[in-house]
């Protein structure tokens, strides 16, 4: 129980300075509740190391940098995982590159955001890391293919109507249309129907993809 004070008196410490830290990047602070110092004080430091990774630069993914380097997840990635929050595709791809961050530095930076896994996988990223997991001449996209027996797609989180061309290629639309129903609004993006057949995935897995992202509906018009 000392010691479990003690270690919990050492978070409280990495708290207060994370918050102080992050505050001047309009960063949301840590939002704390009652704790139980022996059962809740691995998740507690989980997600105190995940803010400050997010302010210096390491490497972020759908789970803590702590369980990147375990075999195991703490209770907050847990919860995540039980939840649904987060697959086992995710925790593997952003493991693996993880460890592979160590030889090909500039994936130590890497901001991962989803991982979907359908014909192919589709790995989302912040702006700006996506060249960096394909790599120099497609190097690393190849190692992630030939590891998860899948192709690989990469593309990068921006606004709605770019990702969306960037996701549907190499196919191209004709424009994004907003309809509005007595059951709420959705969006319609429209594609010539020469096109359909050069989709790389089904019209449920587009719209889940913008669903998880971007919290709206969508579908698919061919004409």
């Amino acid at each position: 129980m000392a010691q479990a004070t003690v270690n919990l008196k050492s978070i409280r410490l990495l708290c207060l300075f994370t918050d102080s830290v992050v505050s001047n990047i309009h960063a949301p602070k840590i939002i704390r509740a009652p704790i139980n110092p022996i059962t809740d004080i691995t998740s507690l430091y989980c997600k105190t190391l995940y803010k400050f990774f997010l302010y210096i630069g390491i490497m972020q993914s759908p789970i803590c940098e702590i369980c990147l380097k375990s075999d195991i997840l703490c209770g907050a990635c847990k919860e995540k995982f039980d939840s649904g929050a987060t697959t086992q595709l995710e925790i593997d791809i952003s493991r693996f590159l993880f460890n592979l961050a160590g030889k090909v530095k500039s994936l130590a930076d890497i901001k991962i955001l989803k991982v979907f896994d359908f014909k192919l996988i589709i790995i989302i990223t912040a702006r700006g890391d996506g060249a960096k997991i394909v790599g120099r001449g497609g190097s690393i996209v190849k190692v992630l293919a030939k590891k998860f027996k899948k192709p690989i797609k990469v593309i990068e989180h921006s606004q709605f109507k770019e990702f969306i061309q960037n996701l549907l290629q190499p196919v191209s639309f004709l424009g994004v249309n907003t309809v509005y129903t007595l059951n709420g609004e959705f969006y319609k993006v429209r594609i010539a129907e020469a096109q359909q057949a050069r989709l790389q995935f089904s019209q449920e897995e587009f719209s889940e993809i913008i669903k998880a992202l971007y919290g709206c509906k969508t579908e698919l018009s061919f004409e």
